[in-house]
C-alpha cells in the first residue's frame, strides 16, 4: 500500500464532512447581524448607470431633474440671456422671498423687464440687444421670485442658516430646528482622481435630509451629482407657510448657475421636501 494511495483515500473520506462544515460556516456568517438592529426608512434613489473614468466609477445620477416643474422661479437684478426669461414674465403673478436687513418675508410683487445689450451674445456694435434685466417693483431685495404658486402674503420668515457651500462628507452634519423638530443634512461622496472635471474633487456626491415626520424617521436623498462643484445652500426657512423649513439651493454646472427651490407643502407622506422649480442660467 503506497503512501499516495493512502492519503487520497483519507481525503476522499473527509470531503463530504468538510463540505458540510464549510456550508455551516457560510450559513452562520449570513445571519450574524444583531437581532435588534434598527433598519432606517429606505432612501429614495432612482436607478443609476455608471461610467468608468480613471480610478473612479462615476455615477451618472442627477437629482433633482424634472422638465415639468409645477412652479417657476426667476432671479432679479442680474443681466440674463433673452431666452432665460419667459416672454410673459411681466404679466405673470409673482411672489418674492424678500430680505430687509436681517429679516425675511414673502410677499407679492410686480416685475419689469429691461432690454439690455448682452455682451456675450449680441454684436459688439450694439445693433441688436437681447439681454434682459429683471427689476422688482418692490422696496426690498428679492432673494428669489416664484410664479405659479399660492404663497402667504406678507408672511414673515427667517433663514435658519448662513448661506454656505454644500456639506463635505468629512464635516459634521448640518442641523437646524423648527417647531421642536431637528432636521439633519449630511453628505456622502468619493474623493480622488477622475478624468471628469470637478472643482472640489468629490464624485458621486449625495446630500441627504432626515427628520421625524408624522412620528416616523424619514431620510430623503435631495441632491445627487456625479461630480461636485461649488454648489451652495442659500436659504433654509418656511416659505410656503406650513411651518416646515423649505430650501433654496444654488447648483452649478460648467458655466451654469442653477437655482432650485424645494418646498414642503406637497412633499407626500414619505418625503420631507419636493423640488418644485428650477432655472438654468448660462454664463457664456
Amino acid at each position: 500500500m503506497s503512501y499516495h494511495w493512502l492519503m487520497t483515500k483519507i481525503i476522499s473520506m473527509l470531503r463530504p464532512n468538510f463540505l458540510v462544515f464549510i456550508f455551516a460556516v457560510l450559513l452562520l456568517s449570513c445571519n450574524n447581524s444583531p437581532k435588534n438592529a434598527v433598519v432606517n426608512s429606505p432612501v429614495i434613489i432612482k436607478p443609476m448607470d455608471t461610467i468608468h473614468t480613471g480610478l473612479i466609477t462615476e455615477d451618472t445620477l442627477h437629482l433633482p431633474f424634472d422638465t415639468a416643474y409645477p412652479q417657476s422661479i426667476l432671479v432679479s437684478n442680474v443681466l440674463l440671456h433673452g431666452d432665460e426669461v419667459p416672454l410673459d414674465a411681466e404679466s405673470q403673478d409673482w411672489y418674492g422671498l424678500f430680505k430687509s436687513g436681517n429679516h425675511y418675508y414673502v410677499d407679492t410683487t410686480k416685475i419689469k423687464i429691461q432690454i439690455c445689450w448682452d455682451m456675450i451674445v449680441d454684436p459688439d456694435d450694439s445693433s441688436e440687444r437681447t439681454g434682459k434685466f429683471v427689476h422688482t417693483l418692490h422696496k426690498d431685495t428679492a432673494v428669489l421670485l416664484i410664479a405659479k404658486a399660492t404663497l402667504p402674503q406678507g408672511y414673515a420668515t427667517e433663514n435658519l442658516i448662513k448661506p454656505q457651500r454644500f456639506i463635505y462628507p468629512e464635516e459634521d452634519t448640518l442641523t437646524y430646528k423648527s417647531r421642536g423638530i431637528t432636521y439633519k443634512l449630511y453628505a456622502t461622496a468619493l474623493k480622488g482622481f477622475s478624468e471628469h472635471y470637478s472643482d472640489t474633487g468629490y464624485f458621486n456626491y449625495r446630500l441627504y435630509l432626515s427628520a421625524i415626520k408624522e412620528g416616523k424617521m424619514v431620510t430623503q436623498l435631495l441632491i445627487a451629482t456625479p461630480h461636485l462643484q461649488f454648489e451652495t445652500i442659500d436659504f433654509i426657512g418656511d416659505i410656503d407657510g406650513d411651518g416646515v423649513p423649505d430650501i433654496i439651493f444654488y447648483l452649478t454646472g460648467e458655466d451654469e448657475s442653477v437655482p432650485t427651490l424645494f418646498l414642503s407643502r406637497n412633499a407626500g407622506p414619505n418625503t420631507l421636501l419636493k423640488a418644485v422649480a428650477q432655472s438654468i442660467y448660462v454664463g457664456c
